[in-house]
């Protein structure tokens, strides 16, 4: 059964600089989210905002603000395939018990300086 769903989009420029930006990237990215970000060169910024609008697309299917759980208590990873994935820790993982969430779904999309993101949580 469907729980939770949320949906995201970002304006890729807004994150032109975000790879530069160590306090802002410290606050809104994991370690690991940093790493790819970086690695992306060029495409660092599509990336960012990918990850971010995951993140915010997470909280929408969480139920909650932006300021309820840090946004680092939520990490997007991706299968060896290369399938986005979210792993979850904190408060992001309490409130996902309390919804009694079992298994989530995640896509994510860019194009034309957008990028889009949806969450489906089950449970």
């Amino acid at each position: 059964m469907i729980i939770g769903i949320g949906l995201d989009i970002c304006s890729v420029i807004r994150f032109g600089d975000a790879d530069r930006r160590e306090r802002f990237a410290a606050r809104y990215f994991s370690h690991e989210e940093r790493e790819r970000i970086l690695s992306r060169g060029a495409a660092a910024a599509e990336c960012a905002a990918g990850i971010f609008a995951a993140k915010e697309a997470a909280m929408k299917a969480l139920g909650v603000g932006l300021d309820a759980i840090p946004l680092t208590d939520i990490n997007l990873g991706y299968t060896r395939e290369g399938a986005p994935i979210l792993s979850l820790s904190g408060k992001a993982k309490r409130r996902a018990n309390e919804l009694g969430a079992s298994r989530w779904h995640v896509s994510i999309s860019h194009d034309a300086g957008i990028a889009a993101a949806t969450v489906i949580i089950e449970g």
